[in-house]
């Protein structure tokens, strides 16, 4: 009879201790091939435990084939063949990165960071519980391929009210985020496009693009955005853009500018997709309107997410699709699952009907306002650095008159503890007319950027 030592007080439950013990004793031929074992009731008596416990733990030994059952017969171990050992001579190691998420840096300057301290946790987690209490037979069925309708009816609301957008919840698609929808994007719009993207830019955008082969160009900037004349006399069929924040640039397209980028589109019959990431923290004045909102000719796809006002790691993000998309969509792309749980989009859309996503938005623009502030005192009134792009979003830069090694105060900031971004890493081609950093503050508060300062300013 098998004698095991089994801990009450672990974590791991006793049918799993159990089925180790028995499994580690047939692999190392203590309990060989076509042996029976005990009984589950003699098992169970020998070893004090249940027999349901015991019989849990020879179900999951069936099911990975260390033994098998004979009816009114009782429990046997399979031939299991000794797998050799193999020694470290025999492989080439692969270097292991220890935590991918550690940092070494104390003061992040990050573009891609979230606020995590002052994120709504009490308030998310009452939600969870009320959807896992009223939609519990819901969460367990598939969602809609575009999303859940009562979500799609809230983000036309706040499109509605915040961004002048007039959609219907047809028109909306909520998927994991951003990637997946320019993934849908190609294949709605096809391969054989040729797409633009601005330079400067985000990178992620491109390497999905190249990522399908498909033919890219980079258009350089003005001081109002993608340059007309670039864009003109190119033979681009899709443009990606970002108007209302141009990252990294912080550029705020003009509306004589999104204009003429209309009627562009219009009178080549291309199609715009409108990134419009982190249009909701505009600290003066109301925000301009979204290109969506001015299109009269159905060229325009729109954009977001809900990484920069929420949480990353939920993963939503949406698009508004014009109708001649929509149509086509709806006829050959319903084969699709839709890529966020159930549960999450159940309560984003309680969050947004109950106010809260309003309320946190609010709460969250004045605490990055401060923070845009903070810096600007930090600074001192420096002759020298121009910040640029500090009324609206989640970065800045940090412009500098004089001509200095901006990778060099890179290096000594990282010396430092603190990460900070040349601007000239989001250049496809050629290089920012003068050194610039780029400076993310979402996921940093004030006190630490006071202290980051007095280092940087030593710096430079």
């Amino acid at each position: 009879m098998f004698t095991y030592i089994l801990d009450y007080n672990s974590k791991i439950p006793i049918y799993e201790q159990l089925y180790v013990h028995i499994k580690e004793d047939i692999l190392s031929h203590i309990i060989s091939s076509g042996e029976k074992l005990p009984s589950k009731r003699k098992l169970a008596a020998h070893l004090k435990i249940s027999v349901m416990t015991v019989e849990t733990a020879y179900e999951q030994l069936i099911s990975e084939g260390y033994i098998y059952s004979v009816s009114k017969s009782g429990y046997y171990v399979n031939n299991i063949e000794k797998t050799l050992s193999i020694t470290a001579t025999d492989i080439n190691p692969i270097p292991v990165r220890e935590n991918l998420t550690r940092s070494d840096y104390i003061y992040e300057f990050k573009t891609n960071a979230v606020d995590t301290e002052n994120f709504p946790f009490s308030i998310w987690a009452k939600l969870m519980r009320e959807v896992l209490r009223d939609k519990d037979k819901e969460l367990l069925n598939k969602s809609e391929p575009k999303g859940l309708y009562s979500l799609r009816i809230e983000i036309a609301k706040y499109l509605k009210a915040y961004r002048g957008i007039n959609c219907q919840p047809e028109q909306i698609i909520v998927g994991a985020g951003s990637e997946y929808m320019i993934n849908l994007i190609i294949q709605l719009l096809g391969e054989n496009n040729k797409y633009a993207v601005e330079n400067p830019g985000y990178h992620k955008i491109a390497k999905i693009l190249s990522a399908y082969n498909i033919d890219t160009e980079y258009l350089p900037l003005d001081d109002y955005g993608v340059s007309m004349e670039h864009l003109i006399y190119s033979n681009i069929n899709v443009l990606h853009v970002s108007p209302s924040h141009q990252f990294p640039t912080g550029i705020i397209t003009p509306i004589k500018r999104r204009y003429e980028i209309l009627k562009w589109a219009a009178e080549k019959n291309s199609y715009i997709i409108e990134d419009d990431y982190d249009s909701e923290f505009r600290y003066n004045g109301r925000p301009v309107p979204a290109l969506q909102s001015l299109d009269n000719n159905s060229r325009v796809i729109y954009m977001n997410t809900f990484a920069k006002n929420l949480a990353p790691s939920l993963r939503i993000s949406y698009m508004v699709l014009p109708w001649d998309l929509v149509y086509k969509f709806d006829n050959k792309f319903q084969f699709y699952s839709n890529t966020v749980s159930c549960f999450e989009q159940y309560t984003l859309t309680k969050f947004m009907a109950g106010g809260y996503f309003e309320r946190h938005i609010n709460r969250m623009r004045n605490i990055y306002k401060s923070r845009i502030n903070t810096i600007k005192n930090c600074l001192n009134q420096n002759d020298n650095i121009v910040i640029k792009g500090e009324n609206i979003g989640l970065h800045i830069v940090l412009e500098f008159n004089k001509n200095v090694d901006i990778n060099l105060i890179i290096e000594k900031a990282k010396n430092k503890g603190i990460f900070t971004s040349n601007i000239n890493n989001y250049y496809f081609k050629g290089n920012h007319p003068k050194p610039a950093l780029v400076l993310g503050y979402s996921g940093i508060n004030n006190e630490n950027i006071v202290e980051a300062f007095k280092i940087l300013n030593k710096i430079w």
